[in-house]
C-alpha cells in the first residue's frame, strides 16, 4: 500500500513537470474554495494569537512589565479544568460500572454497561492520583517542557525586537514541523510543498537581514527602519531596538520549538484525544511555569504593583486578557490538529501578522518600511504554493480517537 501510494505520488509530481508550475499553481484557487471551514478556523487561531501577543507586547510597551513565564502559568492553570472534567468522568464511569454490576448480579441487567469507563479510560496512571491515562506521563512532561520553552524564548524576544519581526519570524515553525512529520510519521512532501516552505524561509530571512543591517549602522536603530510617527510626535518617542538582531535569534529558537512540539502534540491528540492533552499540558505546563517565574521573575513580580506607567487594573487586565485568550487558541490548536496536520497550522498561524501590523499601525503609531511588507508578500506567496497541492495526510491517513469525536 505505502509503495502504492509513493508511486502515485511520483506520478504526480511528473504530470506537475509536464503541465507547468504555473499552470498547476493556477488551480490552487480551488482547493482554497473546498478547504474553507479549515482555513477560516485557522484565521480564528490566528487573529487570537495576534490579540495575545498585543496585549503582552501591551504590557511590556505602555506599563513596562514583562512577565511571560508568568503570564503564561496563568494560561496553564486554566487548562488543568480539563483533568478535573476527565477525573468527573472516570469517576461517574465507575459508579455506572458498579451499578451494571449489581444489577446484574441480582438479573436485572437488561442491556448492560455501555463499556465506556473501559474506552475511556486508559491503562497508565498518572503518579500519586487514581488519574487514569492512555498516554504515559512522562511524555506530557516532555512536551510540556517544550512547549513552556516555546512560549517563553518566543515571549522574550519582545524585549529586543519589534512585534512585526516576532511573528513573521514565526513562519520558522513550517520547516520544522515539516522535518518533524517526516521523521515522525514518515509523511511525503511533493515538490511545491518545500518550495512553498522555501518561499516562507526567504521572506523571513529578508526581515531578519533587514534588522541585521540596520542594527550595525545605528545604535538607536528602531525595530523597523524607516519608521514614521502617524501622531505628529517628536520622532524619538517610538520604541527603540537597539538588541534587535538578539531577539530575533530568540524568536527563531521559539518558532524551531513550536514547530516540533506541534507534531508531538497532533500524535499525542491522534492516539489520545485532545482532553488528555489539554490537562496534562496544563498540569505539567503549571509545575514547570511557576517554577520558572519563581526564579526568572520574581523581582519583577516584586515590582509589578509599583510600577506607575499604568494602573494596577490596567496591568492585571493585560494579564488575564492574554491567558484567556491563548486558553482558547490551545484548545483551538487541539481541536485543528484532530482534522489537519501541524505543517498547515503553523502556516494558518502566519497570517496573525497581517493582524499584529493593524495592532502596529494604530496602536503604536508605526509603520514599517517596504522591506517588510516584500517579506510579508513573500510569506503569503509560500501559503499559497503549498496550499495549491493535496495535504500529505490524504496519503497517510489520519487515525482519529474514537472518544473525542463524542467530547
Amino acid at each position: 500500500m505505502e509503495m502504492e501510494m509513493e508511486v502515485e505520488s511520483l506520478h504526480q509530481d511528473e504530470n506537475l513537470s509536464k503541465k507547468g508550475v504555473l499552470s498547476y499553481l493556477s488551480l490552487g484557487h480551488v482547493k482554497f474554495a473546498s478547504n474553507w471551514r479549515t482555513l477560516l478556523f485557522g484565521q480564528a487561531l490566528s487573529l487570537a494569537l495576534a490579540v495575545g501577543g498585543s496585549c503582552s507586547a501591551t504590557l511590556f510597551i505602555d506599563c513596562e512589565i514583562s512577565v511571560p513565564m508568568f503570564q503564561n502559568s496563568l494560561m496553564y492553570s486554566m487548562l488543568i479544568v480539563y483533568l478535573v472534567k476527565i477525573s468527573i468522568r472516570q469517576y461517574t464511569d465507575k459508579k455506572r460500572a458498579i451499578i451494571d454490576v449489581d444489577n446484574s448480579f441480582h438479573g436485572n441487567d437488561k442491556e448492560g454497561g455501555d463499556g465506556r469507563d473501559v474506552r475511556f479510560a486508559g491503562t497508565n496512571r498518572l503518579p500519586f492520583t487514581p488519574l487514569k491515562l492512555r498516554g504515559q506521563w512522562w511524555y506530557y512532561f516532555i512536551l510540556s517542557f517544550l512547549d513552556v520553552q516555546a512560549n517563553f524564548f518566543t515571549f522574550l524576544s519582545f524585549r529586543f525586537t519589534s512585534f512585526s519581526n516576532i511573528t513573521a519570524i514565526g513562519s520558522l515553525a513550517i520547516p520544522a514541523a515539516m522535518v518533524s512529520s517526516r521523521f515522525i510519521f514518515s509523511r511525503k512532501y511533493r515538490m511545491l510543498h518545500l518550495l512553498g516552505a522555501c518561499v516562507c524561509l526567504v521572506g523571513v530571512s529578508l526581515d531578519i537581514f533587514n534588522d541585521e543591517e540596520h542594527a550595525s549602522n545605528d545604535q538607536d536603530y528602531i525595530g523597523q527602519s524607516g519608521v514614521q510617527d502617524l501622531s505628529g510626535s517628536n520622532l524619538d518617542t517610538p520604541p527603540t531596538f537597539p538588541r534587535a538582531v538578539h531577539g530575533d535569534m530568540y524568536a527563531v529558537i521559539g518558532a524551531l520549538l513550536y514547530g516540533l512540539n506541534d507534531v508531538l502534540a497532533e500524535s499525542v491528540i491522534m492516539r489520545h484525544g485532545n482532553t488528555e492533552f489539554l490537562g496534562m499540558l496544563g498540569l505539567f505546563g503549571a509545575i514547570i511555569g511557576f517554577t520558572q517565574t519563581i526564579i526568572i521573575e520574581r523581582n519583577q513580580l516584586r515590582t509589578f504593583d509599583e510600577t506607575v506607567q499604568c494602573t494596577n487594573d490596567k496591568k492585571w487586565a493585560l494579564v488575564m486578557i492574554y491567558s484567556i485568550i491563548m486558553v482558547f487558541q490551545y484548545v483551538g490548536r487541539g481541536k485543528f490538529l484532530l482534522f489537519s496536520e501541524a505543517a498547515l497550522l503553523n502556516l494558518s498561524l502566519l497570517t496573525s501578522n497581517l493582524w499584529s501590523v493593524l495592532f502596529v499601525i494604530f496602536d503604536e503609531k508605526i509603520v514599517p518600511n517596504s522591506t517588510f511588507f516584500v517579506a510579508l508578500f513573500m510569506i503569503l506567496s509560500g501559503v499559497f504554493i503549498y496550499e495549491s497541492v493535496p495535504s500529505p495526510i490524504e496519503n497517510d491517513g489520519k487515525i482519529l480517537n474514537d472518544d473525542e469525536h463524542k467530547e
